[in-house]
């Protein structure tokens, strides 16, 4: 396969404190953004190293126990049938593999270096060449969609269809259509394309999409968790900046339909895998919405009060998601993989301005009084029909808001995976989530493991 260099980026700086009593590491300022195309892996440029930067995570595995398949070859796989990139520090075991080609999607990640594990759920056969008209669905560890999915505003069904499967239509425009690469370094990939869609109320929409993807040092990972890491305790962090602008010579109105920016992480799940979404307390309105594909049955779901959570079976087995209200909402979903002891952590901006547009597949009575924060388990749609591929979902939305010719639409998501033993993931989640994975009520389950 070729490989190809890139420009460089200017210096990225920050500053470090060493917590040394607890050995903690805690730094102080955080940096989000930047890549050409052509079959194969490109690796970037190498840029400058971050002052006073902690050690990045060591490249041995460890032994570690794993589902997934190793790195390098899922990398060398996606490789030989698209353009990826692989984000890389200096010095580290972290890895992000990018691919314009599929819509600018995060495919796969790692925080042990070649030999690690890829972490990401992706569709082999359809990165092959394999296709289906409903949906072109490659996989990816972070992908960006445009919303509502259901309802009159809906752009995955065409004007006069029913709200049925058979109906339902992932627009290539921004699911499987490349971006055009105009900017790159080792660590950093800056995408661009040109949209058209026509929503289910009959409106056109012309739009620009940006996107960028950006490997965070641990230093930056734990700014924007205000978390130290625990010694033990490898990761890969990432960050996307991702923007839609209205190339139209009409306004986005409520009347005629907007779109909200939509971020979607698909991975594979273990035989004990739970997504956690930690509520606020004291809000007004439902915790959670459980019956977008019909009702989520109790050994599924629970709402562990105490902590103020909402766990879900996260198992590739039954299909069914959850929404958390904006009322209710935090900036913050995570999952906990207790057989592989990987806790993952998706943070994103939350804005007051703007309202959520609803996604449920009907005409909803408020297209506007949509959720914030999404989880999908995969299963079979339908008795007799095969599941999309077993993978389980992390999902944030952008609120939307009215746009003028030129106007703007903004949104930041970033996935932490941490990998160590279970007691050092609990002390991370309790201060980040509030949340202790190891006193979880769980679905069909009393308190704990």
């Amino acid at each position: 396969m070729t490989r190809r260099n890139g420009p460089g980026l200017a210096a990225l700086s920050t500053a470090v404190v060493l917590l040394c009593a607890s050995a903690w590491i805690m730094p102080a300022a955080l940096v989000s953004a930047a890549p050409p195309r052509g079959k194969g892996v490109k690796p970037g440029v190498m840029p400058p190293v971050l002052p006073g930067a902690p050690a990045a995570p060591s490249g041995d595995a460890g032994g570690a126990r794993t589902h997934a398949p190793g790195f390098a070859a899922t990398v060398e796989f996606i490789g030989s049938h698209a353009t990826v990139f692989v984000l890389k520090p200096l010095d580290g075991g972290a890895r992000v593999a990018v691919s314009p080609d599929m819509a600018g999607r995060v495919m796969v990640s790692t925080y042990a270096g070649d030999a690690g594990p890829a972490l990401g759920w992706i569709n082999r056969p359809v990165v092959a060449g394999k296709r289906d008209e409903q949906f072109v669905n490659y996989g990816g560890a972070e992908r960006l969609w445009l919303s509502p999915e259901g309802g009159k505003f809906s752009p995955f069904f065409a004007p006069g269809t029913k709200f049925t499967f058979e109906n339902w239509r992932v627009p290539g425009a921004f699911n499987n259509e490349p971006l055009k690469v105009r900017a790159q370094s080792t660590t950093r990939i800056e995408m661009e394309g040109d949209l058209e869609l026509v929503n289910h109320a009959g409106t056109a929409l012309s739009l620009k999409l940006e996107r960028t993807v950006s490997l965070l040092e641990p230093a930056e990972a734990a700014i924007l968790l205000d978390c130290g890491f625990p010694e033990g305790v490898d990761l890969v962090a990432y960050r996307t900046d991702n923007a839609v602008t209205n190339r139209g010579t009409a306004a986005m109105t409520k009347k005629t339909g907007l779109v909200s920016l939509w971020i979607l992480a698909m991975f594979t799940p273990s035989k004990d895998t739970l997504v956690l979404a930690p509520v606020l307390k004291g809000a007004e309105g439902p915790v959670v919405i459980d019956d977008y594909f019909g009702k989520v049955p109790p050994d599924r779901l629970v709402y562990d009060r105490r902590q103020a959570c909402v766990v879900f079976r996260a198992d590739g087995r039954e299909r069914g998601k959850i929404g958390i209200p904006p009322a209710r909402a935090r900036d913050v979903i995570a999952s906990i993989d207790y057989e592989n002891e990987l806790l993952t952590i998706m943070k994103f901006s939350r804005s007051g301005e703007g309202s959520y547009l609803a996604n449920a597949w009907k005409d909803s009575p408020d297209p506007f009084g949509g959720d914030a924060v999404n989880s999908y388990n995969d299963g079979p749609p339908a008795p007799g029909m095969p599941a999309l591929g077993g993978f389980y979902e992390l999902e944030n939305l952008s609120p939307a808001k009215e746009l003028k010719p030129g106007g703007k639409l903004s949104h930041w998501s970033a996935v932490v995976h941490l990998h160590g033993p279970l007691a050092k993931l609990a002390m991370i989640g309790r201060r980040v989530l509030g949340v202790d994975i190891l006193k979880l009520e769980r679905p069909g389950r009393q308190k704990g493991r």
